[in-house]
């Protein structure tokens, strides 16, 4: 089943806050948990021919902590964060990649091969995607089980968020290549389209059922919305016309990536305003 669903005005109620790490070229920010810590991926200009590939790092209210590739693996990104400090590390090459769970202190919890975690929770529930055969999987570290998650006829199934209910959310590829969005709540599943989209991604849900994610349109342009049980908001940078949302925690910041003159900067946006008001915008390329 599809909804169709309101929408309010660009990014209302949102204010935003930039942010890029230091002499990066290519800033992402993923997840973000209620103490405001955020994770993410970013890229500095190469010095020489070889091309730099990216780091993941954890920002605690400014400091920041980079975690480096390793193993011959090409590129690392910081994908979740949870309540208790907990992040996932993607680490990928062309044929495969591993998924590595940090404790708050940077110690490595445990490593999952074969495996690209995209959610993860406040009881160490972990949602991901194998990379050989492509499967979607929600990983218990208490029990050590994994259970597979599948769109009932889709050419392609990708969970990517998971809250402390077990509300499970991802995306779909149906049979004509066009990708949509999902909403488990045990064997229940629902989905989203974007009113108007061409195809819809989600990327993330916090514990009170808000769904964040980002869809394109027919004319190749890309735009971020959040669904506040059941009222979609389009989320633009301000004074862009493009975005992704990639996180939510549970005080409703958002958090994600948009382009601008060329260059990829990350974004936390938090609710400042009730919905019609237009939001105070804070630019500040460089921290937040």
């Amino acid at each position: 089943m599809s909804h169709s669903k309101p929408v309010l005005s660009h990014s209302d109620p949102y204010s935003f806050v930039s942010f890029q790490v230091p002499n990066a070229i290519y800033t992402e920010i993923d997840g973000i948990n209620d103490s405001g810590v955020i994770v993410g991926a970013y890229r500095v200009a190469p010095t020489s021919p070889a091309p730099t590939y990216t780091v993941a790092f954890v920002d605690n209210k400014g400091t920041i902590t980079s975690i480096a590739s390793t193993g011959g693996f090409k590129g690392s990104t910081a994908q979740a964060i949870n309540n208790r400090g907990e992040y996932l590390v993607n680490e990928a090459n062309q044929y495969t990649g591993q998924m590595t769970l940090y404790a708050k202190d940077g110690t490595a919890i445990t490593t999952l091969t074969n495996f690209q975690g995209t959610g993860l929770n406040n009881k160490g529930d972990i949602v991901g995607i194998t990379a050989q055969p492509r499967t979607s999987e929600l990983y218990s570290i208490k029990t050590g089980t994994s259970t597979t998650i599948q769109v009932a006829g889709a050419l392609h199934t990708a969970a990517t968020g998971i809250n402390d209910h077990d509300e499970i959310v991802g995306n779909y590829q149906d049979t004509a290549s066009n990708w949509h969005g999902f909403i488990q709540i045990g064997q229940k599943m629902s989905f989203l389209n974007y009113p108007g989209a061409s195809e819809t991604f989600i990327e993330g849900v916090n514990n009170s059922g808000v769904v964040v994610g980002y869809y394109n349109t027919a004319s190749d342009e890309q735009h971020g919305f959040v669904d506040f049980h059941g009222t979609m908001i389009k989320v633009d940078f301000p004074g862009t016309d493009n975005a992704v949302v990639a996180g939510i925690n549970n005080r409703d910041q958002i958090v994600g990536s948009y382009t601008s003159n060329g260059t990829v900067y990350g974004f936390v946006g938090t609710v400042e305003c009730s919905p019609g008001k237009s939001p105070h915008v804070v630019i500040d390329h460089h921290s937040w």
